[in-house]
This record gives structure tokens, sequence and C-alpha cells, in this order.
């Protein structure tokens, strides 16, 4: 009967333990340098793509913008395909609506998507909003993220 295992050779690296220190700082350079020729493209995308919508209302109180901008745009907006939820904040003459989509999806599309929604919804919205605009800008924050959590 052949044995499947031999006892020398299950244990070589812990009977030499520089050897398996070599090994292990040879494999460690490798990724090191694998890591630094990657391309920031390359990397999976971990974190989901965001639109933040921005509108400006000069001279209105969060109260006010509140009632008259965000929940305009906020009920137009909650259904976009892909979109698993969002976060606004209205300040003193200013409101910010981030939209978080499924990983995976396409940021150029989402984009597309929402600023027809806005287009739609413009209309609804005070004056002083129709002419300084509802802004959708997609952000980029993902594979450099991860860059950031490798290097401190």
């Amino acid at each position: 009967m052949k044995k499947i295992f031999d006892k020398n050779k299950l244990f070589f690296f812990i009977q030499k333990p520089r050897f398996a220190l070599v090994i292990s700082v040879c494999i460690v350079i490798i990724g090191l340098v694998s890591l630094l020729s990657l391309k920031q493209e390359s990397y999976p995308d971990v974190t989901p793509p965001q639109i933040r919508v921005t509108a400006s209302y000069l001279g209105a109180s969060a109260e006010v913008i509140e009632s008259s901008v965000a929940t305009v745009l906020e009920n137009k907006l909650n259904g976009v395909e892909n979109l698993t939820y969002m976060t606004s904040t209205s300040y003193d003459g200013s409101y910010q609506l981030t939209m978080y989509f499924k990983v995976g999806s396409d940021k150029n599309i989402n984009l597309m998507n929402v600023q027809n929604r806005i287009q739609q919804v413009q209309s609804q919205l005070p004056e002083d909003v129709q002419r300084t605009g509802v802004t959708a800008v997609s952000r980029t924050s993902g594979s450099g993220a991860l860059i950031l959590t490798l290097f401190p």
C-alpha cells in the first residue's frame, strides 16, 4: 500500500523555519510589486456608485427648502432603477441629496436616469431654484477607498 503522507515532507517547513521565512518574504514582495503595478481601474468596485444632487435656494431656511425642494425631488427620484437608498441634508440656502445605487450598476446610466427625473420635476420647483438649477454629479468612491485602506 502506498503512503499518502510522508512525515518528512509534511513537516519540512516546520523543520526548516529559515526556508519558510524566505518563501513567505518572497511572496510578500511579489504581492507588493503586483499591487503597485495594477491600475486603479482594475480593482473591483467595493462601494456602491453614488450620485449627489444639489440645489440652492438663496435666502430660504432649511424648513422651507425641505418642504418646497426636498419633498418634490425625493418623491420623484425615489423610483430610480437600481437605487438602494438615499440620504439628504438641507441647510439655509442649500440642499444636498446623496443617492446610493447597487454595486456593479453603471454609474453613467444611473446619472442619466437621475437627470431625466430631475428634468421632469423641474417645473414643480420654486422659481429661484429653477434659475440656479439642480445639479446631479456622479461621485467616484470605490477602488480609491481600497488603496487608502491599504496605505494609511
